[in-house]
């Protein structure tokens, strides 16, 4: 039980990056925010305290690599000023785990402290001398806290509260230097109910090395559309095993793919990543044991679903300021942004999603883009920063109403939403489509998504809806200038634009690109396409021009 806590020092950090993945510690009910520590990093980003004591759960978030935190790590866990605990860990590799810590170092997977995750080591005792003591001095026993919180809540909690969206704060990407954990001298011995017992001197706590027997086996498998069961060639394939290890490579012209990996653990889960482009991310998982006797692991397919937003990362298309978006595009094959009759730069590569926004607040887009292979968010002339994973859909915008975008992402395998520095909240499924907008008017994005089996739209904390086709396109926009966005489909086989409770109109055809944005300036939304093949742009009622080249993606929203 804590009111604050310190510092957390994580004694045997396994990640090879600042932010491989971030323990959050938050009391019981989801009310506060502690702190985090980032693996590697290991540094204690200072959150809130509680008016009362609370037990602290800590959970734990995958962010550039898969978590993987062995049986009998520790993390030293400062309290209230003046008091330590060493928190003994369980294996843990699933995103959003959530621990309960015990006074005794113990570590729990329910609130009452009854299933226990992994307990604290036995201590070693050293034998002493036969030593009679004198009647003057009597040994302290050695006390073990209960497990058992100093105060039981009048009203139980469910074993697994449900996140809510509360604020976090995110540590920058590359910090100079690595500070150190705070510690605080030991206090006077005045009795206290929170007292941690220190083992004595003479005992030793046993920590479990990390093994050093490592080998390797094959996993192979094939990328496939879900809808259709096409193969997909040159698919970016990523494989993970328990330790964090990771392979890297593509899939070949019949959407197939083999890759070595090598782990210590002898028995344990693969999981297949791919990402491909117009598609969002997917995986599968295999079990294999003793490293694969048979030398390689059959993955299933990985089914991926086809992205129905073109423009999910594509917050704004203004680059000059001027309150209008504009035609652009980027060439993949040499990173070109062109900006007609604004400029032409090259920034990104192939591979790269394209996530432009205003990010410094001055009224204009910033060229920026979000990199999967690493976590990297490149946003040209103003910062770097490292936030999300291979299997994340970058969700920029402005959450928070403050009038500048933060860099975001949606993780379809666990439904977590998580915005640098704003919020965390988990919202949506496996297979769903990421549609975050301003549905309400407040100034600020809300995590929505569309569920294509079911047709349904998910706006958090405002509504739901069925509209539209599995097969549609999204378009949802502010198309009548009302402050407000309206949920909306293009359907490409037939031209029609249909946007809930506002209009329906045809324009465009099979294999056009939707582009809908503000091209005049006057605060409402105009439908518009890009088709490819010939460059060209028509935005219905303002415009028409040829810009570009084949295989060029627009970049304006």
């Amino acid at each position: 039980m804590a009111k604050d806590i310190d510092y957390i020092d994580i004694l045997q950090p396994r990640g090879s990056l600042n932010n491989s993945w971030f323990v959050d510690a938050i009391d019981w009910n989801d009310q506060t925010e502690f702190g985090y520590v980032p693996d590697m990093l290991n540094f204690w980003f200072d959150g809130g305290t509680m008016p009362v004591e609370s037990q602290i759960k800590l959970r734990f978030v995958e962010a550039a690599e898969p978590i993987a935190v062995q049986a009998g790590d520790i993390l030293r866990i400062g309290y209230d000023t003046y008091y330590f605990v060493d928190a003994v860990m369980p294996a843990v590799t699933v995103d959003g785990t959530e621990l309960y810590v015990g006074l005794n170092g113990n570590t729990y997977t329910d609130l009452a402290l009854c299933n226990i995750a992994q307990g604290s080591p036995t201590p070693t005792p050293i034998p002493t001398p036969s030593v009679t003591p004198t009647p003057s001095v009597t040994p302290t026993p050695s006390v073990t806290p209960t497990a058992k919180p100093s105060a039981t809540p009048t009203v139980e909690p469910p074993s697994k509260p449900t996140p809510t969206a509360e604020p976090t704060a995110t540590p920058v990407a590359k910090p100079s230097a690595t500070p150190t954990p705070r510690y605080t001298a030991t206090p006077s011995p005045t009795p206290s109910s929170m007292s941690t017992v220190t083992p004595s001197p003479s005992a030793t706590t046993v920590i479990t090395p990390t093994p050093t027997i490592i080998k390797c086996f094959q996993v192979a498998g094939k990328a496939i559309d879900k809808d259709t069961g096409a193969v997909l060639s040159g698919a970016l394939i990523r494989i993970v095993v328990p330790d964090g290890r990771s392979a890297v490579g593509n899939t070949n012209g019949a959407g197939e793919y083999q890759l070595e990996i090598c782990t210590h653990f002898e028995d344990g889960t693969v999981r297949s990543q791919a990402r491909y482009y117009g598609y969002l991310p997917g995986y599968a998982d295999a079990s294999y044991i003793n490293w694969a006797d048979e030398g390689v692991v059959d993955m299933g397919d990985i089914e991926l679903k086809p992205d129905s937003m073109d423009s999910t990362g594509i917050v704004s298309g203004d680059y000059d300021g001027d309150g209008i978006s504009d035609i652009a595009i980027f060439r993949p094959s040499t990173g070109l942004w062109a900006i007609r009759e604004i400029s032409r730069l090259y920034f990104g590569r192939e591979g790269d999603e394209l996530v432009p926004a205003d990010y410094d607040g001055d009224g204009t887009a910033d060229v920026s883009v979000f990199r999967p292979s690493t976590g990297l968010w490149a946003i040209r002339s103003f910062s770097r920063i490292y936030y999300g994973t291979f299997a994340d859909i970058p969700v920029p915008g402005d959450y928070a109403g403050s009038g500048t975008a933060e860099a975001g992402i949606f993780r379809g395998a666990s439904g977590l939403w998580a915005i640098r520095s704003v919020t965390r909240a988990y919202f949506g499924a496996r297979y769903d489509q990421p549609a975050p907008g301003d549905y309400d008017g407040d100034g600020r994005k809300e995590p929505t998504i569309f569920r294509s089996s079911s047709r349904l739209w998910a706006m958090k904390g405002i509504s739901r809806a069925y509209f539209g086709r599995g097969s549609d396109r999204l378009v949802p926009g502010d198309y009548d200038g009302l402050g407000y966005w309206a949920i909306g489909i293009f359907r490409p086989a037939t031209g029609l634009w249909a946007i809930n409770g506002v209009t329906r109109v045809y324009y465009g055809k099979s294999g056009d690109q939707p582009v809908p944005a503000d091209y005049n300036g006057n605060l409402a939304d105009d439908i518009g396409i890009f088709r490819a093949g010939s460059s060209f742009w028509a935005i219905r009622g303002v415009t028409q021009a040829y810009f570009g080249g084949i295989n060029d993606l627009p970049v304006t929203r």
